[in-house]
Parts: C-alpha cells; sequence; structure tokens
C-alpha cells in the first residue's frame, strides 16, 4: 500500500508468519512523505526467528519467549505489576486482558 501525508507510530507488535502472496515477508511499504516510527518490535527476520506463543491459538508467550520483557522500556509502558512489559498483544497497562 501506499501512506503520503501520515504519522504512524508502530511498537510492542509481533510480526510472525506474516508471508506475502509471493515472495518474501513484507512489514511496512511507505510512500514520499509522511513518517513511520517502527520500535520495540518482533519481526520473524529469519526462519528460525520464533516468538513462543503458547499454541497457534493462544497468542500468550512462554517463558523463554524472546519477546517478553522486550517491549518500550518506558514506565507509561509496563505490565500492570510495574515490569517491563512484553512484546505483543497480552503486553503492557492494557494487556492483562
Amino acid at each position: 500500500y501506499y501512506l503520503t501525508s501520515v504519522l504512524a507510530d508502530i511498537q510492542n507488535n509481533i510480526f510472525f508468519r506474516n508471508s506475502a502472496f509471493s515472495g518474501g515477508n513484507h512489514w511496512v511499504a511507505f510512500g514520499d512523505s509522511g513518517m513511520v516510527t517502527l520500535q520495540y518490535n518482533f519481526l520473524d527476520i529469519s526462519a528460525s526467528d520464533d516468538p513462543l506463543f503458547i499454541s497457534e491459538t493462544d497468542y500468550h508467550l512462554q517463558i523463554l519467549s524472546p519477546a517478553r520483557n522486550r517491549g518500550n522500556p518506558g514506565p507509561a509502558y509496563n505490565d500492570p505489576d510495574g515490569t517491563r512489559n512484553d512484546q505483543g498483544a497480552y503486553g503492557g497497562p492494557l494487556g492483562d486482558w
């Protein structure tokens, strides 16, 4: 897709097994103006990168996941217990759902 005059801050996400219809993986495509910030995200850059979800349908992270405690280190993003947040849907102050 093509973005123009847009600001996007994409952080604390897990991009895993996102393959294009043909060719390699695609994460973000943007045009000639605007600003896209990608930080504190887990990107499956190689075939061996795995965030270690609990299962194919449960996106909580296993204890040894490389995405645990790897989210934005700012205090506003901490987990409800005050620790550094995990990357993915269940990390951060609103991730206890």
